[in-house]
C-alpha cells in the first residue's frame, strides 16, 4: 500500500478498516505514520491463542524470541503454519500463512468464511466420547470443505495428545484421548474470523510462497519440520533435501526471515554465520496410561537473516 499516495479520506477509511481511533489532527502524515505499511502490527488487535493443538507449537516459547521481531514490516509471512500460535500472538493487519496440510488449511479458510459456528454446532452434537471418536475419524462422510474442517477440529480436541500422524493409505491413526472435558468455545470469538479474513491462505509448500512474496518489507517467521530421521509426516516428506532448500532461500531472499528450529550438528552448520542465540526447551510427555514419561532436554536455536 502506497500510503503517500493516498488521499486523506482513503486514509481514514484505512484506519476505519483497521480499528485505529487514536489520531490526534487527522492530518495526513499523522494518518500515514498509523497506517504505516511497514507496521503490520496494530497495537489495538488483541493477541489470540492458537485454534488447535499442533506439535512443536510455540505458544509457552515466544517470550524467548520475541525481541528478534522486526520492528516495521509490511505483510507477515508464515509457510508453516500448524497451530499458528506466533501468527494469531501478533495479530497481524496483513499477513499471508500457507501449509501443504490441506486439511488445516480448510478449517482456516472456512473460519474466514464465517462458518465457525457450524464447526461450533458440529462439536455441539458430537459427544466426546470413544465411540464417537471413531465414527468421525473413519466413517464420517465428507461432501465438502466444511465437513473436512469439522471433522480435523473435533479430531484436534479429542484425539490423543493432539498428536498428527498418518498410516501407510495416508488414514489418521491417533487413538481418542480420554479427555473429560474439552473446550471449543474459541470458535464464537469473532476475532478469529476476522483476523484470517483479512489473511491470505494458501494449500502450498514453502518455496511457492518465497517466491510470490520476495520483498524486503515483508517479515517470515519461520517453524519448520526439525531435522531428525524422522521425516515422513504422513502428509508431506521433510528431510535433509527440504532442510537444504530452505536454507538456501533463506539465506537469498529479500524477506526479513526469523526460524526456530531444534538444534542439531547439521542445522548449526547449514545455518552457520545466522544463529543468534539458543534457549532449552524441556518436554515432559503425558503416555496413554496417563503415566508421566521422561523429561527430555533439548535447544531450540533462534535464526535470522537481517
Amino acid at each position: 500500500m502506497e500510503l503517500a499516495n493516498k488521499s486523506r479520506k482513503e486514509l481514514l477509511a484505512k484506519c476505519e478498516e483497521y480499528g485505529i481511533t487514536n489520531y490526534k489532527s487527522k492530518n495526513k502524515s499523522e494518518l500515514i505514520e498509523l497506517l504505516s505499511a511497514e507496521n503490520t502490527r496494530n497495537p489495538l488487535l488483541k493477541p489470540l491463542k492458537p485454534l488447535i493443538k499442533w506439535s512443536g507449537g510455540k505458544v509457552d516459547e515466544i517470550k524467548m524470541f520475541e525481541k528478534y521481531f522486526p520492528d516495521n514490516y509490511n505483510i507477515y509471512i508464515e509457510p508453516f503454519i500448524g497451530g499458528g500460535a506466533v501468527y494469531f500472538h501478533l495479530n497481524p493487519s496483513k499477513a499471508v500463512i500457507s501449509d501443504v496440510h490441506s486439511e488445516l488449511i480448510d478449517l482456516y479458510k472456512c473460519i474466514s468464511e464465517g462458518k465457525a459456528k457450524d464447526i461450533y454446532e458440529f462439536m455441539e452434537n458430537s459427544p466426546n466420547d470413544e465411540a464417537t471418536y471413531y465414527i468421525i475419524r473413519d466413517t464420517m462422510v465428507m461432501n465438502d470443505p466444511l465437513d473436512i474442517a469439522k471433522r480435523f477440529y473435533y479430531q484436534r480436541k479429542t484425539c490423543f495428545r493432539g498428536m498428527l500422524r498418518y498410516n501407510k493409505d495416508k488414514k489418521f491413526n491417533i487413538p481418542f484421548g480420554r479427555y473429560k472435558t474439552i473446550n471449543y468455545t474459541e470458535l464464537l470469538n469473532k476475532d478469529y474470523e476476522t483476523l484470517l479474513n483479512r489473511t491470505e491462505i494458501y494449500n502450498e509448500r514453502f518455496e511457492v510462497i518465497f517466491e510470490k512474496y520476495n520483498d524486503e518489507t515483508n517479515f517470515m517467521f519461520l517453524d519448520p519440520p526439525y531435522d531428525s530421521e524422522f521425516t515422513d509426516y504422513g502428509y508431506c516428506q521433510f528431510g535433509k533435501e527440504e532442510q537444504h532448500k530452505l536454507a538456501s532461500l533463506f539465506k537469498t531472499t529479500k524477506i526479513k526471515c526469523l526460524m526456530i528450529i531444534g538444534k542439531t550438528k547439521f542445522i548449526e552448520e547449514l545455518y552457520s554465520g545466522y544463529i543468534v542465540a539458543e534457549y532449552d526447551k524441556k518436554y515432559k510427555f503425558k503416555l496413554y496410561n496417563n503415566r508421566i514419561g521422561d523429561e527430555i532436554n533439548t535447544k531450540h536455536l533462534i535464526i535470522k537473516n537481517y
